[in-house]
């Protein structure tokens, strides 16, 4: 967070977020860093006596995966190519 005056907040630059984490309103430094990352920009942050919060990004959602097989067998019993045991 960078404090101006008050409740007031200034923002690093026009695209940076604001965001409520643990009901703490906080400037998003960044998402998606690596363990080590967030070590260094914790200790650089609190070294200059900034309070850092951490919260875990959810992980992505990744639909999942085709049945391939199935969408093949259906191809080819639409291509009436699928041998008769497997129709």
């Amino acid at each position: 967070m960078l404090p101006v005056t008050g409740n007031q907040y200034m923002p690093i630059n026009k695209n940076h977020e604001f965001e409520e984490l643990d009901g703490v309103k906080c400037a998003i430094v960044e998402r998606n860093a690596t363990k080590e990352r967030t070590t260094f920009l914790k200790n650089l942050l609190e070294y200059n006596n900034f309070e850092v919060v951490v919260i875990t990004s959810p992980l992505p959602k990744i639909p999942p995966a085709p049945n391939l097989q199935k969408e093949k067998q259906q191809l080819l019993k639409k291509l009436s190519l699928l041998p008769k045991h497997l129709q």
